[in-house]
């Protein structure tokens, strides 16, 4: 009974998560240099490589999640046209492109300022109105959603720092189903690979 009870469980997640999350399989041109989510991460290695970043870390924080972090930004489309310090994370679920993170330091708040308002009136032509936004301890959140992505846009006045966030949502799902099931065996999942909405 216990097993029937748990099969249940399983297949009512799954079924709520992949309808909540509602995506198609198709893969957006968010990322410059022929870049796409799901790309393997030896491959986007080399293609960044290749651009011309000069600089690329490569770190782990678990078995399963690890992060390539590079100067300048990936995104397509998303440049300041002010001075910031831009740094762009790309973080990888079992070797293939979940998320990417694009982030502008700001030497003060009016800076700051110019930059939100920038890209928060950018993404409302592009996405139209968000469908959230949080306030939390100085970081303002706006959330957006198209086809199988999650575009975040955090402005975080403490750090006085922009972050551009794109999560692709088919990987997402698989990495929590995964989870689920870990957890069904009883067994705790590694915290360290929540790293995504960091």
């Amino acid at each position: 009974m216990r097993i029937q009870n748990t099969s249940l469980i399983f297949s009512l997640f799954v079924f709520f998560l992949l309808n909540g999350i509602g995506y198609t399989q198709t893969n957006g041109k968010f990322l410059k240099y022929g870049l796409e989510f799901g790309i393997d991460k030896k491959d986007a290695k080399k293609i960044l490589e290749a651009s011309g970043y000069g600089k690329v870390d490569d770190v782990s924080d678990s078995k399963d999640i690890d992060n390539i972090i590079v100067d300048g930004s990936v995104a397509e489309g998303v440049e300041p046209d002010v001075e910031a310090s831009t740094q762009s994370e790309l973080e990888f679920y079992d070797d293939r492109l979940m998320s990417t993170k694009v982030s502008y330091s700001a030497d003060d708040m009016l800076l700051l300022k110019q930059l939100e308002n920038k890209y928060l009136q950018e993404f409302i032509t592009r996405y139209g109105q968000p469908v959230d936004k949080e306030d939390v301890m100085g970081i303002t959140s706006w959330m957006w959603k198209k086809e199988n992505y999650k575009i975040l846009l955090n402005s975080n006045s403490r750090k006085k720092r922009l972050a551009i966030t794109h999560i692709y949502l088919p990987i997402v799902s698989e990495k929590y189903e995964r989870e689920f099931k870990v957890k069904l065996k009883g067994e705790e999942p590694d915290v360290a690979k929540d790293t995504f909405m960091r």
